[in-house]
Formats: C-alpha cells, structure tokens, sequence
C-alpha cells in the first residue's frame, strides 16, 4: 500500500552527545525512541545471550596462551619450538636479539642490543616527568632533541597535585616499568601482523595486553617512531607514547583527561591482573564476496530497528557496538584526537593495543575486537572531554573468558565536498564497508544487533539522513537488526523512523532502494531532498525541489535563444517573460493537453539573447527513465535556437516520443536550428514550428509539426 506524501525537515545536527528535549507518546508518557523495543532487539531475551565466536588455534588464528583455560588465574603463555620472528610478517619486539640500537662511545658508535639498553635505563629510579623523559631518551637517542614532551610534563606539574605525584612515582610507575620487562615471559610467541587483504585473527590475554601497553608508554617498539610512508611501518598506526606526550597546548585538557585514562588503567592491572582474554580480527571480503546491491531482492519488512535520541553506542549492551574508527586504527588516541573512536580507545585502553599490529584498513575491511574491558567513566566530547572516575567493569564473560562485548571498527570516507558522497560510487563505498563490518558467517542462529549512530558524520563531514540508510541496508543483509542513536537529534529520529515505515510497509528491497539511490545520485539534486526524493518514488510521485526536471538537463549548460530582448510578441506575466518550447525534433507529434504541471522561463543575458529554463514535472516512473536520458545529453553540444516569432503557452509533451528522439540524437549528434511560426493559442490550441535539421554529414531534412 502507497504511503502519503510528507516533508522531512533537517536540522543543524547537535553535539554528538548532546541531548535534547524527548517527545512524548500518547499516553503522556516520554519516550525518546521509535520502531520496536529493545526487548524485540534482543529476541526476548537477556542482553548477552548470545552463543560466542569460538576460539580455535589455526593458520588464521594465532592464539597466544595455553588451551583448554585454566579454571582460575590468568591463562599461561604459549610457548613453541620456532625461534622468534624478526621479519616483516611479525611485530618486531624490543626483547628481539636482532634488535640493535648505535650507542656512542666517545669516538666511536657501537651497536647494542636495545633491550638491555632498556632494562638498564629503567632500573634507575624515576622520580618526575623529567626523570621518566630521560629514561626514554637512554634509548631513543637519536630523537633527543626533537622530542619535547609537553603534554607529560604539564599533567604532573599542573593537573595532579603534590601528594598524588607522589604516590603515582612512588607506587605506579615502579609497576609499569616490572610489568614492561615482563614481556619476554608473558609473549614468548612472535605476534602476527594483521596485514591487508586477509581474514586473520589474534588472541592475546589481558595481562599480555598490559605488558604490551607498558612498553608502548615507555616507547619501547622498535621502528615505531616513525609513520613516513617510506618507512617500514608507514601503513600501521602509531603505538609508541612519544607522539602523545609531545602533545602541545591544543586540547591540553582532553590529552590530560586521556592521559588519566591510560594510567587508572595502569594502576588496575598493576596491583590486581586481570585473567581474560581478547580477541582481535582483521575481516576481508573480495569483490565476489560482496553483495550485488542493485539485484539484491530482500525486502526491509524483516528488519527490526529501535532510533533512540538519547543514550550513545555503549549503552547498548551485549550488541555489535561501532567504531566510527579512522582507517588507522585508534585514530588520533595517541595524538590530540578525541572524538567517538578516541573516547572510546582512552576508557578501554586495551584497545590502543591493535595499533601495534592492524595496518591501514582497505575499502572492504574492518577490524572487530571481542573481550575488552571498560576501566574509565567519562564526561564531554572533544575539548570538553574529562576523565570522571573508575569504572567496575560487570560485564558477564564467555566460556574464552571474554567480555561479551563487540566492537567493530569501520571507517567512513572523509569527504572534502560533502556533495560528493551521493555520488553512487561512494554510496557503494560506505555500504560495503559497512557490510563487511557487520557480516557473520554464523548461520541458522541469533546474532547480536548493531547498535550505531552518525557514522562518519562529523569532521569527515558525512551526512546522518543517507548513513543511517546505508547501515540499516548493510545490517538488512548482514542479518543482523538495528539499534541506532541520532545523539540528541530528534527531527533525524522521526524522518528516518517515517521513511523506514514507508519503506516496509510497501514491501521496499534492498536493491530497489539501491536503484533510488542510483537515480538521486544522477538528479544532482540536493542532499536535503534525499528522503521525500525517495518518498515520491515509492509513491510514483516524484517531485524534484522547485519543480526542475526535464530543464535540470539545461541548469549547467542553459540553452539560448536568439531573439531580441524587448521582442513585444514575447508574452509577459508578472513582469517575468515567459517562452514554451515545443518538440522541435523531426516527426515529432506533441500531446497539446494544457497541463499545469509545465512551467518555463527565460531571462535576458548581457549579451542580448534569452536565456531558456523550462520545466516539466514528471508524473511517472517512465518520466524518471526520460531525465536520466536527457542527462546522458548534457555534455553534448545541443543548441535550440529560434528565428522568429515565439508565443506562450502551457503544453505537456510526450515522454516517450521525446526518449525515442533523445535516442536518436545520441546516435546522430545531431545539432538543430528552428525557424518557428505561431498561431495564436487558445484553450487547445497548439504551436506550429518548422524544424530545419542540420546532421553532422551537411544533410538537412524539413518537417512541420
């Protein structure tokens, strides 16, 4: 059944967290959400009753500790007969033999071996940022004098007071620097890059995590201070903490507030270590994996969705939550960076971890993390960022011992124009790359629903009103449903929650939504129009914005017509000369029905000649077929010029006798020159135009219609 037409508002989208003023139902009651409950969402159940993705050591999962688990305490190391890996295929460890470091010994520079360069650094006491600076420097020597460590420096002399300094040197940092020289018993396996092109997958435990991350804060990694793109790790993410705590006065307070993220961590896992584990997979799908969008049958009927105005992505439990992530993963977290994905790396720090070893996401990649524990609360966003307290992490673990929570990372398109991202190849971009993050290959059972929001909506200037469409079509065929978060935009809740209805309700597939984009994106029209755009045509109603339609053909390319400016035969209504521009192809029989669907113009340019802009509105699908035609025509050099008398009227002409004429210019390049002679119009009455068709080949052929 046909749903009405209506008008869907857009309003300047809010702070991402901000909230606004919730609606109320029927019954008075607030309610700040649309679609089903988040009952339906979890299949009337509990929140984690989920089945797990199992972990199996194999070729594409490398499983670093001993299996089957033990009952209690923290799983123990793998260990195996292969000698550790120093080659492009494995993170190179500071512990590595063949990690040697130039050291200058009066006129002569030797090479050590870096880790002990390391442990004899750190076993001096630390008593102050300048000591912990120094510390770094006894092995990073080189970078001595370009490493000015702002950030570090201004936390402790300005943000914690004297006591806390003390305790922190005193008590943390001697357990940093044991838990960092810890590393070769806890990961005495090499650790696998997650390299492109590939679906691979790494477990570690919580305490390896640790012991990793207490090396990347003392800068440990060797060849990791660098992302030239010449250099050997120029396609992964920072991990060293060099680059953080250089950090200058740009966001001083929400690099401080990470920063007292990343060291409340450090004092939990230091005086009681944590015993479970993650797991980190680098998904890939080939372009036969993919889906063929345009043929794509399924209907969104099936769908479940729930849009909530309030609320973010954590709070959906025991769901797929979304990392609206940078294609290097963890984006700025260990820079000045803090929006949705740096937030969400700096409260569950064991995230920072996949820098060390996930390269730059490709186009059909994303990169999902189950197991992690959240360690922070927090307030704000960007510059307002603060770090609140501790968090107590009660989230329930799987039979592996990890959190039930998922995180998948994808990255949208950063768009310098943000007209750009109608165009139909980006379109296919965002919805594969939100497929392939939200895709499972478990079959026949429940899977967890994606909760998401304003996918790449922010500094990569994306719109929220087609993101969220593409999701909602990505998780249609992932198989999974759909909780999203407008964060405070309550007209964005509405329009999309009343175009989804309007979609389901007449039985709207994937691929038919995926055609309407196709036809959007070759309208030109404005994004704000997106959805009444997509109303009209399941309504077979289309309207384009200010009624341009067979004219959007002439909006860039405006045709002129050689006729004096004052001609008094020219017609006038209002002031504003109005011309009727009849078929002027050969053979052409025009339907002289009056419609008030049909509108034209004309305006005068400087250099004297009338500037035309017709339009007609198209009443049905064929007419959108007729536009399209037209603007395959628009780079071709087709002029409509008139020599004589031009009288007003309105006509609708026939749609496909013109397709059929389009047609035949296309395949003749024909350029047309009209010698025009009019009666005078009545209620039917009609224009009479002889039409002098000039062919490329200097053939000319005359008929009057």
């Amino acid at each position: 059944m046909a749903t009405s037409s209506s008008t869907f508002t857009r309003d300047v989208s809010p702070d991402m967290f901000e909230d606004t003023n919730s609606t109320t139902n029927e019954d008075g009651n607030d309610r700040t959400w649309r679609g089903c409950t988040m009952n339906d969402i979890y299949h009337n159940t509990g929140p984690f009753d989920w089945d797990p993705e199992p972990i199996y050591p194999s070729n594409d999962h490398q499983v670093l500790f001993m299996m089957p688990l033990p009952e209690k305490g923290p799983p123990k190391p793998r260990c195996t007969s292969e000698s550790y890996c120093w080659n492009p295929d494995y993170v190179r460890m500071p512990f590595a033999k063949q990690n040697l470091y130039p050291v200058s010994n009066g006129e002569t520079t030797v090479l050590k071996n870096r880790w002990t360069l390391i442990k004899e650094a750190l076993s001096q006491p630390i008593y102050s940022s300048n000591d912990l600076q120094q510390r770094i420097f006894a092995y990073n020597n080189k970078y001595e004098d370009r490493w000015q460590f702002h950030t570090l420096h201004h936390f402790f002399n300005n943000v914690l007071d004297e006591d806390e300094n003390e305790y922190f040197f005193e008590n943390i940092m001697p357990n940093i620097v044991k838990l960092a020289l810890q590393l070769p018993e806890l990961l005495p396996s090499s650790i696998p890059l997650l390299k492109k092109n590939k679906t691979h997958a790494i477990s570690l435990t919580q305490l390896q995590i640790a012991s990793l991350l207490a090396n990347a804060f003392l800068c440990t990694f060797p060849r990791r201070n660098t992302n030239k793109p010449q250099s050997e790790f120029g396609s992964y993410p920072l991990i060293n903490f060099n680059r953080f705590f250089q950090a200058t006065e740009k966001r001083v307070h929400s690099n401080c507030s990470k920063l007292q993220c990343i060291l409340n961590y450090f004092r939990r896992v230091t005086t009681n270590p944590p015993d479970g584990v993650v797991t980190f997979q680098r998904r890939y799908l080939n372009q036969f994996e993919l889906p063929q969008w345009r043929k794509a049958d399924q209907p969104l009927s099936s769908l479940r969705i729930h849009i909530d105005n309030k609320g973010t992505i954590e709070d959906g439990l025991g769901l797929l939550q979304v990392d609206f992530a940078n294609k290097y993963i963890g984006g700025g977290v260990l820079g000045s960076g803090c929006v949705q994905e740096e937030i969400r790396f700096a409260v569950c720090p064991e995230l920072i971890v996949s820098c060390l070893f996930t390269e730059e996401l490709d186009p059909t990649e994303a990169l999902t993390i189950i197991g992690v524990e959240q360690y922070n609360t927090w307030t704000g966003y960007g510059d307002t960022f603060t770090w609140t307290g501790n968090y107590k992490d009660t989230t329930p673990r799987d039979i592996f011992r990890r959190r039930k929570c998922y995180l998948v990372a994808i990255d949208a398109t950063r768009f310098c124009r943000p007209t750009e991202q109608y165009n139909i190849s980006r379109i296919l971009r965002e919805l594969n790359k939100a497929y392939v993050g939200y895709y499972s290959p478990t079959q026949n059972k429940p899977i967890p629903a994606v909760a998401t929001g304003n996918w790449g909506c922010g500094a990569f200037r994306g719109d929220p009103y087609l993101k969220s469409l593409l999701q909602i079509m990505a998780c249609r065929l992932a198989g999974r449903d759909i909780v999203y978060y407008t964060f405070g935009n309550t007209s964005l809740r509405d329009d999309l929650y009343s175009l989804f209805t309007a979609l389901t309700e007449n039985n709207i597939t994937i691929g038919t939504l995926y055609n309407y984009f196709i036809q959007f994106s070759e309208s030109k029209l404005p994004g704000s129009s997106l959805y009444t755009f997509i109303l009209q045509n399941i309504n077979n109603t289309f309207t384009p914005p200010d009624t341009k339609s067979l004219t959007h053909y002439f909006s860039k390319k405006r045709r002129k017509v050689n006729s004096p400016p004052k001609d008094p035969r020219i017609k006038t209504k209002n002031g504003v000369e109005n011309i009727v521009v009849d078929e002027i192809f050969d053979s052409v029989v025009l339907n002289n029905e009056l419609s008030s669907s049909q509108t034209s113009s004309t305006s005068h340019t400087e250099d004297g000649n009338v500037e035309m802009n017709c339009n007609l509105i198209p009443s049905s699908s064929e007419d959108s077929i007729l536009l399209d035609k037209v603007k395959e025509l628009e780079n071709q050099d087709v002029n409509f010029k008139t020599n004589s008398d031009i009288s007003t009227s309105s006509s609708s002409i026939g749609e496909s006798v013109l397709l059929a004429k389009l047609q035949e210019l296309e395949r003749n390049e024909m350029k047309v020159d009209a010698s025009s002679s009019s009666t005078k119009i009545g209620a039917c009455d009609t224009n009479k135009m002889d039409v002098d068709i000039k062919f490329e080949d200097g053939s000319n052929k005359k008929k009057a219609s």
